[in-house]
């Protein structure tokens, strides 16, 4: 059983009317590591980014869920949803042929072209015998300081 094709029509048409708007504010410390890398608290408003480490020695990310695999630029186009910006992107992608468990992880970091302001978007998704059992995104929009 799948979707019908006016449905997905739909869909697609529903897409474009996504809109981003602010939801709160909250405070995240980023902290400068010996190393290099950067280690994120997100306190109590943002819980879910505490511990996630950008770690530029090694161009990766580690977070709670896995560390990521592989690393993408992120070019400003006017097609993004959010408004153009500039960035870095890393991902961790796995999935088991057996039992259908498996998790992604999404996170960027970089600069909208129109203001200056940063970004940061980071989703984990998980499965566990085929069920979804997470799905948590996360974008952030701020004056860098």
């Amino acid at each position: 059983m799948g979707i019908s094709e006016s449905d997905y029509e739909e869909m697609l048409d529903l897409f474009d009317e996504i809109r981003l708007g602010k939801v709160g504010e909250a405070i995240l410390v980023v902290e400068q590591r010996a190393n290099g890398g950067l280690l994120v608290d997100g306190g109590d408003e943002l819980p879910e980014l505490t511990g996630i480490l950008i770690d530029s020695a090694h161009n990766r990310v580690k977070t709670p869920y896995g560390m990521t695999t592989t690393t993408s630029t992120i070019e400003a186009s006017e097609e993004q949803r959010t408004g153009p910006w500039n960035g870095t992107s890393w991902k961790l992608e796995r999935v088991s042929s057996i039992g259908g468990d498996g998790i992604l992880i999404e996170f960027a970091i970089g600069q909208f072209v129109e203001n200056g302001r940063g970004i940061i978007y980071y989703r984990v998704r998980e499965a566990k015998d085929g069920v979804q059992t997470l799905d948590k995104s996360f974008f952030l929009n701020f004056d860098k300081e």
